[in-house]
């Protein structure tokens, strides 16, 4: 899920003049994740989202992990 979001804002930007690199794209990912999380104060509406993403936050307790492991998958399967 985390990888297609990130290939298709690639997509969309290629012609646009390129755009976030993987990590700087992850670091936003990343903060619009943790302000999904019941972490901050008002919490997801139900622990739900549109695409159901926010009941699973599990890449905010190891984003570095988290990176890399996506990296390795863009590189592998998608040639990137």
């Amino acid at each position: 899920m985390v990888a297609s979001r990130y290939l298709a804002y690639r997509n969309y930007m290629q012609p646009r003049g390129g755009g976030l690199s993987l990590a700087g794209w992850f670091r936003f990912y990343c903060q619009e994740k943790a302000s999904e999380s019941g972490d901050q104060t008002g919490g997801v509406v139900s622990e739900c989202s549109a695409t159901g993403e926010a009941i699973q936050q599990t890449m905010l307790g190891d984003p570095r992990t988290f990176l890399e492991i996506l990296h390795l998958q863009l590189e592998t399967v998608h040639s990137t």
